[in-house]
């Protein structure tokens, strides 16, 4: 299930989720449809208000043990939906959306290197690039990749590039490779949140 929060589609927010649908199938695309789940509309977005949403959520889809191993939820990197989904189900994987994390790397890099220097591009390529540190099929190639990285590009990056890819970033990959959704991206969102602002013609 993918999650995302949409803005300027009025006063207040429209968080919205999709799933695929794979008792059906596409047949010119051979895929399975993106359905939309239930949409939450907010004016607050903390913990307790996404916790509010997520918890309903959780009751509705229980099967009566309250484990969720099965469910596989991704979104961006907005820390309090994903803490407010680790709360209301016990056991969910959890995604993070891959062209998020580039992007947000990028500008990290950007703000501590530059955006021409080689060392900048060095560190961005041991990660997004040939290494695959991203696209790992296992934890053991994960891992791997994650030693060589270690040693070499990330090495010579400033310190606090460092402590970002220690506390955040590699968790983030590793919870994606650990799910079985490297490359995840949560473009299918994000195509859903296109067709609601459209349906209003960008005019909030």
């Amino acid at each position: 299930m993918g999650v995302d929060k949409t803005y300027n589609l009025g006063a207040i927010y429209v968080t919205a989720t999709v799933y695929k649908n794979l008792a059906l199938l596409r047949r010119r695309t051979n895929d399975f449809p993106i359905f939309a789940g239930p949409l939450y509309l907010h004016g607050h977005s903390d913990t307790a208000t996404y916790s509010f949403f997520f918890s309903h959520l959780a009751v509705c889809l229980s099967d009566g043990t309250n484990n969720f191993s099965q469910l596989t939820m991704g979104s961006d990197e907005e820390a309090v939906l994903l803490k407010a989904i680790a709360l209301a189900f016990n056991g969910v994987k959890q995604v993070t959306c891959t062209r998020h994390l580039r992007k947000n790397t990028g500008r990290k890099l950007d703000s501590l290197l530059g955006s021409r220097q080689p060392a900048r591009g060095a560190v961005y390529n041991g990660l997004f690039g040939d290494s695959r540190i991203v696209m790992a099929a296992d934890l053991i190639t994960f891992n791997d990749a994650v030693v060589s990285f270690r040693t070499g590009p990330l090495a010579s990056a400033p310190p606090a590039f460092q402590q970002y890819f220690e506390d955040s970033l590699l968790h983030n990959l590793c919870e994606n490779v650990s799910a079985g959704r490297a490359g995840w991206t949560n473009n299918n969102c994000e195509s859903f949140n296109h067709v609601l602002k459209q349906s209003i013609q960008w005019r909030p």
